[in-house]
């Protein structure tokens, strides 16, 4: 889940230029199996990492049901203090396409 904002500096068009800040929360999960002398342990840990994106793309709009989005999102995502990494870049690359009706 997460809270995001789309600014247009460059105002309306059939090809739009959008920025803007968001905030994610991201439920992870990670199955481990350790093996032991004679047994072997099954452990589920469930993690909770949040990151903040700063996104930067473009909207094409050819006609008034049709839209056609490229969007590139660049930050950093805090990891679950349980997995010892800290904070790590992330980017989040999308090409949307979709129908309003």
């Amino acid at each position: 889940g997460g809270l995001g904002m789309k600014l247009y500096p460059t105002g309306q068009g059939k090809i739009r230029y959008f920025v803007g800040p968001e905030v994610r929360v991201i439920s992870a999960k990670d199955n481990r199996t350790y093996y032991y002398d004679g047994y072997n342990e099954d452990v589920e840990e469930e993690y909770i990492h949040t990151a903040f994106l700063l996104n930067n793309g473009m909207i094409y709009e050819p006609t008034e049901n049709f839209i056609f989005s490229v969007n590139l999102g660049v930050g950093f995502m805090s990891r679950d203090s349980k997995t010892n990494d800290g904070v790590q870049p992330m980017a989040t690359p999308s090409v949307r396409m979709g129908f309003r009706f």
